[in-house]
């Protein structure tokens, strides 16, 4: 059983063997010292029946027994992979276990002792930005890239993140999936499995939940070669590169190729009624200025990610990545996934796996566009006209 951390005690709340009564009293004041969720924020899980006779005992210590140490044995389990600490599925919060604030815990650790100590954190989700513990951590499989850029079946991790947590986080994982002491945070890159061999790049300095990775995704963890990444010697091996016509690291596999498909006839994957965003898409992806537009990657430097009405560049830079894609001529299908969960993100309403209506979400989508890429950047303000002593057809000729 993992074992508690020992604490450097909060300033703010004294710890000290304390009455009954007064460990109450202090819990109290540790309580009302949180008014609001702060993304980032420390919580720490108890469990529901030891914290139910503590509080019995706090208010009548001549009626009911001292309790022994934290157990938290009954709400925790240790990943059969990693040994990580989580909680176990099915819980409920106020019946099974009971969120404390960082004091609130090393109150009564310093009281009590026991444990396991679990910490969680205070994420941030949708457009609405709601603030939550983050008390169930993503489950998510690490795959190992092979030097020709294949997957290496033979290793595998699974682990579990926090949906707050970097992609260039993941480096503290990469080093026991290569068997290797240290990986620096230059040398690797991390693919997001999208359909069946098909892997799109995920930006090192994205979180997890930004960049579209849900429970169950498969990551594809890279190392670089020298100075060369295996996945783009092979993508150039595969287009018959100078590289795959000098026959650099030529093997049966690649010998084999796979076929160049025409750039835009790419489908997407229906990832659960989402077919009214897959047609919004398609017509989109095949108007030809704005193709032109994110093909040329014109949409890099027009980004707005101060525009209070966009979307921080995030909707922008995944319709771009999404039809680089489709017109890349290498894939046949591909999954929308990053797409929905950016969408969803910032419009919540299209969130999970209900039918939509399609005009709708292309509206919003063009909207979207239309704010990520927004060239003024400080509109300044315009006085309206007065429509004092004028007609209405004059006011409208001057409005």
């Amino acid at each position: 059983q993992i074992k508690p951390k020992r604490y450097q005690m909060s300033r703010r709340i004294p710890i000290k063997q304390a009455k009954p009564k007064d460990q109450a009293k202090m819990l109290s004041k540790a309580r009302k010292a949180i008014r609001d969720l702060r993304p980032g924020q420390q919580y720490y899980i108890i469990d529901s029946n030891w914290y139910k006779s503590w509080k019995r005992f706090a208010k009548h210590p001549d009626d009911y027994d001292k309790p022994g140490e934290i157990d938290n044995s009954d709400i925790t389990s240790n990943s059969r992979y990693t040994g990580e600490l989580l909680v176990k599925k099915g819980l409920q919060e106020e019946k099974d276990y009971k969120l404390l604030s960082k004091d609130e815990w090393r109150c009564l650790y310093s009281w009590y002792g026991g444990g396991p100590e679990v910490m969680r954190r205070v994420i941030q989700e949708g457009e609405a930005k709601r603030k939550r513990v983050e008390v169930h951590l993503l489950k998510v499989k690490l795959l190992a890239c092979k030097k020709d850029g294949s997957v290496d079946e033979k290793k595998t991790m699974t682990v579990h993140l926090s949906k707050a947590m970097r992609i260039s986080n993941i480096r503290k994982y990469v080093s026991d999936l290569f068997g290797r002491s240290s990986v620096q945070a230059n040398m690797f890159r991390v693919w997001v499995n999208t359909d069946g061999d098909n892997f799109e790049l995920l930006s090192i300095s994205s979180t997890i939940q930004d960049s579209g990775v849900v429970h169950g995704d498969k990551l594809l963890i890279e190392l670089k070669r020298r100075t060369v990444w295996p996945r783009d010697l092979r993508q150039t091996k595969k287009r018959g590169g100078i590289l795959g016509f000098l026959g650099i690291g030529k093997d049966s596999e690649d010998q084999a190729g796979e076929p160049i498909y025409t750039g835009g006839l790419c489908g997407l994957n229906n990832l659960g009624n989402t077919c009214f965003m897959n047609s919004a898409l398609q017509c989109l992806s095949n108007s030809y200025p704005l193709k032109e537009y994110f093909l040329q990657n014109l949409f890099k430097d027009e980004i707005n990610k101060n525009n209070p009405l966009g979307a921080k560049g995030d909707i922008a830079e995944a319709y771009g990545s999404l039809v680089k894609s489709m017109w890349s001529g290498h894939h046949k299908r591909l999954s929308p996934k990053r797409m929905k969960s950016v969408i969803g993100k910032y419009a919540p309403r299209f969130n999970g796996y209900n039918q939509h209506d399609s005009q709708e979400l292309l509206a919003y989508l063009l909207d979207g566009l239309h704010e990520d890429l927004n060239r003024i950047h400080d509109k300044p303000y315009i006085e309206l006209p007065s429509s004092e002593g004028l007609s209405d057809k004059e006011f409208a000729e001057i409005s």
